[in-house]
């Protein structure tokens, strides 16, 4: 038996504590001193879920939190809104719209970058909006379009980037319109030329400013 918080780092051996040395569900949050083992401490595939009492594992024993959330930015100026500094080792980025309007009829775009700066070239980008009218589609190569027609129209929703090998990157979102009740879906493909550190949304022309909402971006 093993006393609250009495295995460290210091009493494992590198590699030498496996899935076969532990018994099923023996080893729990309790058991474990905070930070006392580490992954260099454990065989490749030693803890499963199997291995794992259920909640033997949180936030606090992990250290920080698995969703980082950045910093909120309003979408009431500006041609555009930028985030800087996302972390190289990011597998998945979410955008969030929150009411985000514009003060022209142009289409926004969502782009990713290296090198603190915008790729805006190379995408396969779509967007369809469907509404009691019907369904209108569009596409663009300067970024993920997100369907807009409208200075009325504000939207909210997701948009979330997912890596699937290298720099190569695949986008899948949905929003709610407001003024003009419709859905509309966006997606696409864009292999960057380096790592990804940067997301930014601006509107099409470059000259639709954002009058309202606020945007935010997450990474896991």
């Amino acid at each position: 038996m093993v006393s609250d918080s009495t295995i460290t780092s210091d009493d494992v051996q590198d590699g030498s504590l496996t899935g076969a040395d532990v018994q099923d569900a023996s080893l729990t949050g309790a058991d474990v001193q905070d930070g006392g083992i580490n992954t260099a401490d454990l065989a490749d595939g030693a803890v499963t879920n199997a291995k794992l009492a259920a909640s033997a594992v949180t936030r606090a024993k992990v250290g920080e939190s698995l969703i980082n959330l950045g910093t909120q930015q309003a979408t009431t100026s500006g041609t555009f809104k930028e985030f800087t500094g996302i972390p190289s080792w990011a597998r998945r980025i979410t955008l969030h719209l929150w009411y985000v309007s514009t003060n022209g009829a142009t289409n926004i775009l969502v782009q990713l970058g290296t090198g603190g700066a915008p790729t805006a070239s190379g995408y396969a980008g779509y967007s369809v909006f469907s509404w009691a009218s019907g369904i209108v589609p569009i596409s663009s190569t300067a970024g993920i379009p997100i369907f807009n027609n409208a200075a009325s129209y504000s939207h909210f929703g997701q948009l979330t980037f997912t890596n699937v090998g290298g720099n190569a990157w695949v986008a899948s979102g949905q929003f709610v319109t407001g003024g003009t009740q419709g859905s509309i879906v966006s997606g696409g493909v864009i292999e960057l030329a380096g790592v990804l550190n940067y997301l930014r949304i601006v509107t099409a022309n470059g000259t639709d400013v954002f009058d309202a909402g606020a945007v935010n971006i997450t990474w896991e």
